[in-house]
């Protein structure tokens, strides 16, 4: 309480004071990062909404020291991607899908001063390969690599625009899930007006990997005004028979990623909702049991690769990998002179 009431003096203007993250982060001082807003949604950042950075004493908690306070750029959910002893990266996602911008802060926690602040847009990536014990990660304007082991294990290749690969023509056809089954699969929906007169099913194969003589694909569709669909995966055999598996904790969503093993499957999952694609985790697959993990990353999962015991995924934040059921997240960080470099974000929680 004594927290929230030294944040709330310290931010300017009306609304309500939420803490978005408090870490500690030295010996002798916490980092909070606030907003000010008057709306009822706690991340909301907008452009009449103060954030807040601040240091805290540990063994004096009404001691407050103010690093930054700034306003929202456009409306957005504030989400704290990183924060340690020396910079905090707060991404902005607006409400109507896409990516926005991050905004970094550089301080020196000696002298509890703001050093430097900026904003730049976020470095997805897109596509990957895996080979030689090296993955290769590849965005719009950068590439990266890998190697599990290495000091560091993150080197930036490139800086310069890529060149991705032209995406395949999609031949294939896939059956068409009929308005019964997407009823029965999805009654929530329903509720929301998808009534049998006004609802267009519409479901086109996505990402697909050849495998043990199948081809294996995820479900896409367009989820909005009238169209839709429910999420699934499946392959289709040397006879051309599709089989499809459609688990409760897919059917709402499109597959962005796939990753078949020989025994399980890995995907990545999105809404393609009308305002652009938002993330809806990474979900497993035992093929033994059909039996489902689900992975709560907050973002879009583009490629997925094995790398000995590890999984990497290309996302829309950079990378993140699993092993041993543990998710780690990095992401591109540019420094104060220009370079870029791949930083650990924070953990889930």
């Amino acid at each position: 309480m004594l927290l929230l009431l030294a944040v709330a003096i310290s931010l300017p203007g009306a609304g309500q004071t939420r803490i978005l993250e408090r870490l500690p982060v030295d010996p002798a001082f916490d980092l909070v990062i606030a907003l000010r807003n008057a709306t009822e949604n706690p991340a909301w950042w907008g452009d009449n909404t103060d954030l807040g950075v601040f240091l805290q004493q540990r063994d004096n908690p009404s001691k407050l020291y103010r690093l930054a306070v700034t306003p929202g750029k456009g409306d957005c959910f504030a989400h704290v991607e990183r924060a340690t002893a020396t910079d905090v990266i707060v991404s902005c996602t607006p409400e109507k899908g896409m990516l926005g911008p991050n905004r970094k802060f550089v301080f020196d926690i000696r002298s509890k001063a703001l050093k430097k602040q900026y904003d730049y847009d976020p470095f997805p990536l897109r596509t990957q390969t895996v080979k030689d014990g090296r993955a290769v990660l590849t965005g719009e304007t950068i590439a990266i690599d890998y190697v599990p082991g290495r000091e560091p294990p993150f080197r930036v290749l490139q800086t310069r625009p890529t060149g991705l690969p032209a995406q395949k023509r999609n031949p294939h056809k896939i059956p068409q899930s009929t308005y019964v089954e997407f009823a029965r699969a999805r009654p929530d929906r329903v509720k929301n007006g998808y009534t049998k007169a006004s609802t267009h099913i519409e479901e086109v194969m996505g990402p697909r990997q050849n495998f043990e003589g199948a081809l294996w694909f995820g479900k896409v569709f367009y989820d909005g005004e009238g169209t839709t669909g429910f999420g699934g995966f499946g392959y289709i055999d040397s006879t051309g028979k599709a089989t499809i598996f459609s688990p409760k904790e897919i059917v709402d969503w499109s597959v962005t990623a796939i990753l078949v093993e020989p025994g399980e499957v890995w995907l990545g999952l999105a809404d393609n909702g009308e305002y652009g694609s938002t993330p809806a985790g990474l979900l497993r697959f035992d093929r033994q049991t059909q039996s489902v993990q689900k992975f709560n990353l907050p973002e879009i999962v583009n490629a997925i690769a094995r790398l000995g015991k590890q999984l990497v995924m290309a996302t829309d934040l950079g990378v993140a990998i699993v092993e041993d059921g543990h998710v780690r997240r990095f992401l591109i960080d540019p420094t104060t002179d220009g370079r870029l470099r791949v930083s650990e974000a924070l953990s889930l929680r």
